[in-house]
């Protein structure tokens, strides 16, 4: 199983966890009420909460909320080291979504200080405040819902070089044993192995641009070429079709027992070399 594979079953593990943890914050908010801070003089500015909040004394709450902290808790540790190691860019603004000394920094000091009521809130509708402390919770969701196609991007860049590198490889066999070796089975050996650079290199093409193959055939030249051409984005044009197909014909002849031309051969070599350049979008 590919990594972002086994990184999306275990994220959507993690968001059904998440689920939960929502609506049982959500009743646990309730249960709480807002009273205005004392000794609040009406016609002074000031910055401030004008409101705080008062837990039930009720021991059934208390549990609740303890249950509640302590599923974020195990939640965030999970999600994250993963996206501390597959999302590194986004990994401060998870931390500030976790917590904050800082009140006012727009996340009202982080979920974990919204679960436990530890600052005020400037507004008495508690359906506001609980839909303002839970949309901080939704961008960390937010953010560990994205980790899965980050790393199949990462993944395709990894297969793109991985690919590359073999494809020059395997061209650069064919180059040597095409000059060095001027007798039919090397000439036929040379074009059969250029052939399986191009296919390799073609296959690779539709993989990162996410070109769909018929699953019921085989990838060949031919069909890869037609879904690069029929791929919906213009992957090659008709000029770069016709020049894909002469090269599948060529490396076809050399594949059954038809009379291999030497000049077809470097022809073919030559031809792989150019189409390597070609921009892959």
């Amino acid at each position: 199983m590919a990594t972002a594979d086994i990184l999306r079953h275990i994220v959507d593990k993690l968001e059904t966890s998440a689920v939960e943890l929502e609506s049982e914050a959500r009743e646990m908010f309730k249960g709480a009420r807002l009273h205005e801070a004392p000794n609040r003089h009406p016609k002074v500015i000031s910055v401030s909460p004008k409101y705080f909040w008062t837990k039930p004394n009720d021991v059934e709450w208390e549990k609740l909320q303890r249950n509640v902290t302590r599923k974020y808790q195990s939640w965030y540790a999970s999600a994250s080291h993963l996206v501390k190691e597959y999302a590194p860019d986004y990994s401060d603004d998870f931390v500030s979504l976790y917590k904050s000394e800082n009140p006012l920094s727009g996340s009202h000091g982080g979920f974990y200080n919204a679960l436990w009521l530890n600052f005020g809130v400037y507004d008495d509708n508690i359906d506001v405040v609980i839909k303002s402390y839970l949309n901080i919770f939704e961008k960390q969701r937010a953010i560990l819902l994205s980790i899965p196609d980050i790393a199949e991007i990462k993944e395709l860049d990894l297969r793109r070089i991985i690919s590359a590198d073999l494809v020059v490889s395997e061209l650069e066999h064919a180059d040597r044993i095409f000059r060095e070796h001027k007798r039919e089975p090397c000439e036929r050996a040379a074009c059969v192995l250029a052939g399986v650079a191009l296919e390799r290199h073609l296959k690779t093409w539709c993989e990162v641009c996410l070109v769909t193959l018929p699953k019921d055939k085989k990838p060949t030249l031919n069909i890869l070429i037609d879904a690069l051409y029929n791929g919906g984005k213009g992957h090659i044009d008709l000029t770069e079709k016709n020049q894909l197909e002469t090269m599948a014909s060529k490396r076809n002849s050399c594949a059954h027992p038809d009379t291999v031309e030497r000049s077809r051969v470097g022809e073919l070599i030559q031809d792989v070399k150019r189409v390597l350049a070609w921009p892959m979008d």
